[in-house]
């Protein structure tokens, strides 16, 4: 086993142990009073959520645990009013989950409040309708909201001290020179994105509006450019279709409450935390079906096996183009402007001998796959790539011309030198070629 399909590996059992951990909680739970379902259901998706989190350098303590299920709460709150006042229930679950990106704005709490945000409102648009609408009084739907959270950090935490993660020390956001920052910008790209989806998810498909709204989301969170976007769209397209057409066709014959279909879920859960490493596609593959598992296990509003597919299958395409067309066409972010920063990042790291260069590096390196794509038409994204490799092949700590021929290149990006490519060193040359416009 190679060391990336072992991390790999290992990082998908810690976050499957979550999960499961969260699981087999509500069920004894369940021997001793009467769990409702959606409580099992908002525990494995907060677990799976937190677990996935946690790998990025989460730290579940106190605080995260105080957030989380503060938001679970309002989430339920939403929940509620989806079913007794739909439209106001609807404008806040947009709100809830276009919120955490422009907490990104500030540093300190509310950047960190912002990463769990999402969450609890992220388990309620994936929680089919009818376990939603089960029983039980309102009272019983925030005290079990609170307890599910309170499960799924419990196992978060538990299972993080088994995790190697490294916490990169937060850097306060960087002033930029536009009027509108670029976290403002992502928020209402992700607002008007999750509007738009779900108004015409409400016109075309009533209450099965979620897979269209999960796609919109989905394409436009953790954008970084619009060229990002598009290749995510992509990748969103291909494994979302592929992955409900497998899950839907597999269980039109399994009658609703059949416990074999939470095991195939389960199955592919872990599967999908594992392949997705290698390629997006395999999340998106994982995550449609498990969510198309879910709402055959509950009951899928008494549509037949034709129905399900097709609307499914126009929901992720429709979500997909106008996340996209929101990141495209609303306050953009353009993925060279990304480039741009997060190289700074890295020169200032060089320049600074602050032990922050692997944390700027590996923030560059999740534009790979975007600039890998986009190489195979655009020079631009052909020079970008070459200046990833040549930071990556740098001798660290730098010598002393290097890290001279570095400040000139940092000065240049403000317009204060115009070195020549040949005047630096030919490590740093790539880099300069990939600055300049």
């Amino acid at each position: 086993m190679t060391p990336a399909v072992g991390a790999a590996v290992r990082s998908a059992a810690a976050t499957m142990a979550v999960v499961l951990g969260a699981l087999v909680t509500t069920l004894l739970l369940g021997q001793v009073t009467d769990v409702p379902a959606q409580a099992s259901v908002l525990a494995v998706v907060l677990s799976l959520m937190l677990g996935r989190t946690a790998e990025r350098g989460l730290h579940v303590g106190l605080e995260t645990a105080a957030e989380v299920v503060v938001v679970s709460v309002a989430a339920s709150g939403v929940a509620w009013l989806l079913l007794h006042a739909r439209s106001l229930g609807e404008a806040l679950l947009v709100v809830g989950l276009s919120i955490g990106i422009l907490a990104r704005r500030w540093s300190g709490v509310v950047r960190r409040a912002g990463r769990v945000v999402a969450l609890p409102f992220l388990a309620l648009l994936v929680t089919p309708v009818p376990v939603v609408a089960g029983g039980g009084s309102t009272g019983d739907l925030f005290v079990w909201s609170t307890v599910a959270a309170l499960v799924a950090i419990a196992w978060a935490a538990l299972t993080a001290r088994f995790r190697s993660v490294d916490v990169a020390a937060e850097r306060p956001p960087r002033a930029g020179r536009r009027r509108i920052d670029t976290p403002t910008r992502m928020a209402v790209q992700m607002f008007v994105g999750l509007a738009v989806a779900l108004v015409v998810g409400r016109l075309l498909f009533d209450d099965r509006w979620a897979w269209c709204v999960l796609s919109a989301y989905v394409v436009a969170s953790g954008n970084r450019g619009r060229g990002d976007v598009a290749h995510k769209a992509g990748l969103r397209v291909v494994g979302a279709v592929s992955g409900t057409v497998l899950a839907t066709v597999g269980v039109l014959h399994v009658p609703p409450g059949e416990r074999s279909t939470l095991v195939v879920l389960f199955v592919v859960m872990a599967v999908a935390l594992v392949l997705r490493h290698w390629s997006y596609a395999f999340w998106a593959a994982g995550m449609t079906a498990m969510l198309s598992l879910l709402h055959a296990y509950y009951g899928s509003f008494g549509q037949s096996g034709a129905e399900q597919l097709r609307e499914r299958m126009v929901g992720v395409l429709l979500g997909s183009a106008i996340g996209l067309a929101a990141a495209w066409w609303v306050l953009p972010v353009r993925t060279r402007d990304v480039f741009r920063a997060r190289v700074a990042d890295c020169l200032r790291a060089i320049n600074d001998q602050d032990g922050s260069f692997p944390d700027a590096l590996a923030a560059l390196d999740q534009l790979a796959p975007t600039l890998r794509a986009g190489a195979r038409s655009h020079p631009r994204a052909r020079a970008q790539l070459a200046a990833v490799r040549a930071l990556h092949e740098l001798d660290q700590p730098p010598g002393g011309a290097v890290r001279r021929d570095v400040g000139r290149i940092r000065r240049s990006m403000v317009g204060r030198d115009d070195p020549a490519a040949e005047d630096l060193a030919p490590g740093l040359r790539p880099v300069l070629v990939a600055l300049r416009p």
